[in-house]
């Protein structure tokens, strides 16, 4: 199921990315919903792709397209696979293969970093 969290999680996301393109952090309809308390909203679906599309012309790319592109009242539920799109997105414009992103991505541990072992190892 589509929780709160999620939303929470993608607009951070969605907030470093924006800052690193210069832009500021977005203007959310509900600048601070409480996990468990506050709705989920197709409304604020509509502002994680705004929010992103604004992060992605300031990066000079194309915004991605989506499934539901027009999240409609009363016809469109909130998916989980609206928030893995999204996900995708922020991810592509975080870092790309071959070029600089917006933000750099942390780097992976390699096989022999202490930080890659498995415990008594």
């Amino acid at each position: 199921p589509v929780k709160a969290i999620h939303f929470l999680e993608l607009r951070a996301r969605i907030d470093a990315l924006r800052t690193a393109a210069g832009q500021g952090t977005f203007r959310w309809t509900d600048p601070v919903p409480t996990v468990g308390v506050t709705p989920i909203r197709r409304v604020h679906l509509a502002e994680l792709r705004a929010a992103l599309a604004d992060a992605y012309t300031a990066a000079g790319r194309t915004a991605p397209t989506y499934t539901d592109p027009v999240a409609t009242t009363g016809a469109t539920a909130v998916r989980a696979v609206h928030l893995m799109e999204l996900r995708a997105a922020a991810a592509a414009l975080e870092s790309r293969p071959g070029e600089a992103g917006l933000l750099p991505r942390a780097p992976r541990p390699r096989a022999g970093d202490p930080g890659n072992q498995r415990p008594n190892e």
